[in-house]
């Protein structure tokens, strides 16, 4: 080999290396209440009719906003507009973003993600999310849940307001539509967030998986949680750490300082052993240097049944064999 391909081959190495070694900075739900269950209710939009969304973040940290996500009816030749908002007055005031439409079916319910290009949400700020169309395009429902189902995360919901004389939407509305807003930390340190999970049979019908999830550091880690979609062979029963029942079944851990770990334990009734296999995923806000250590699977063992044992008239039973045994075999001898 000459040196030149060599030297080649060696920076090729080197880059890919240095681009798989990068920190992956963490992206967080703010708030969601997706998927909801497509009531009866809906905000049909179009160039008149507008919908919004408004949440508020926490103090102290920001925020880089990465999509929108709304679940939406749609129709063939549909073109929504859905911006980021400022706030006034705890209606929307003024657009700050105008977000990348995905591609749309022709025709059914789903969810789409609809793109920023980045903007910075900052601590403690409220905004809104704010969708209508243009003018002589066919309309679109953006879906409900009936009964409503308030959305939920890092950052808390303001309310939802409708109007049918173009945005901004200024009047209170009663339905909460259906969306979640997904982003990321602006700033964070480095937090190594690590799962281990195993699996152990407790029954013939029953099983716990044990979830320890740790902060190898190097600093201190915030807004932790672990999803845990659990397989269709066995269904939750409870759990020792307050975790939130769903698909997936959520653990909000919360911080955790660099070096520290929690465990939590799930108790489930095995229907099918052959569908056992686990999947827990771990996260939280800061950046993490080894994000392939998130992910840990378990499956629990098939029982075996109890071990056998021999009671006080079984053992002597046994020792009445064995020396019998042994009677025979020292006459056979002699």
């Amino acid at each position: 080999m000459s040196r030149t391909v060599a030297f080649v081959r060696g920076a090729v190495i080197l880059a890919v290396a240095c681009v798989v070694c990068q920190p992956v900075l963490a992206q967080v739900t703010l708030i969601s209440n997706l998927d909801g269950n497509d009531g009866i209710q809906s905000a049909d939009l179009n160039d008149t009719r507008n919908k919004g969304m408004g949440f508020t973040l926490p103090a102290g940290d920001d925020y880089t906003l990465d999509y929108v996500t709304m679940r939406l009816e749609t129709a063939a030749g549909i073109a929504p507009i859905v911006q980021l908002w400022s706030n006034a007055g705890g209606v929307p005031g003024a657009a700050i973003e105008t977000l990348t439409n995905p591609s749309f079916a022709s025709s059914g319910i789903a969810n789409y993600d609809f793109t920023s290009s980045g903007t910075t949400l900052t601590a403690g700020e409220t905004y809104w999310i704010v969708a209508y169309g243009p003018a002589g395009v066919t309309g679109y429902d953006w879906k409900a849940s009936s009964p409503a189902q308030i959305p939920t995360g890092i950052a808390s919901h303001l309310g939802a307001t409708f109007d049918t004389n173009g945005p901004p939407p200024t009047t209170t509305s009663s339905i909460i539509c259906s969306y979640s807003v997904t982003a990321s930390l602006v700033g964070g340190g480095d937090a190594d967030i690590e799962v281990t999970k195993t699996g152990t049979t407790t029954g013939p019908a029953t099983g716990v998986y044990t979830i320890r999830v740790d902060n190898l550091g190097p600093d201190d880690a915030t807004g932790v949680a672990v999803t845990d979609a659990l397989p269709g062979g066995v269904s939750y029963v409870s759990d020792d750490c307050g975790g939130v029942p769903g698909s997936p079944w959520t653990w909000n851990v919360g911080g955790l300082v660099a070096g520290a770990f929690d465990v939590c334990n799930i108790t489930v009734s095995v229907i099918d052993f052959g569908d056992t296999v686990n999947v827990a995923e771990g996260t939280g806000n800061e950046n993490d240097p080894d994000p392939g250590n998130n992910i840990s699977t378990a499956q629990l063992p098939a029982y075996g049944g109890p071990i056998p044992t021999l009671g006080g008239l079984g053992l002597l039973v046994l020792i009445g064999v064995i020396a019998g045994s042994g009677l025979v075999l020292l006459r056979r001898l002699h």
